[in-house]
């Protein structure tokens, strides 16, 4: 198990900075706020934060209730990105499950 911890906590450091990079840029393009954008999401502000920090990643379901609130295409590569982490993520752990 600790491997796995180990290995998730590499992915999440290199993986989720892209995302959150685009959906700051996305933010800052419509000229939203962090706190807009964190009361859509029902998450805090420090939340938020993290997550255009790319600390935490970006859940699916949260991802698409901005592109329905905002109607921002940049969503459209964040998934793409999203579904690469998968791959990553299924590659690295194929054979612990």
């Amino acid at each position: 198990m600790l491997h796995f911890a180990k290995n998730l906590s590499m992915l999440k450091d290199s993986s989720f900075s892209p995302v959150g990079n685009r959906l700051q840029t996305a933010r800052k393009n419509i000229r939203y706020t962090q706190e807009a954008f964190a009361e859509t999401l029902g998450i805090s502000v420090e939340h938020y934060r993290k997550l255009e920090s790319g600390v935490y990643a970006l859940q699916l379901e949260k991802m698409l209730l901005l592109y329905k609130t905002y109607k921002m295409e940049v969503f459209k590569s964040c998934l793409a990105i999203l579904g690469h982490c998968f791959n990553s993520f299924q590659s690295i752990y194929a054979n612990e499950f």
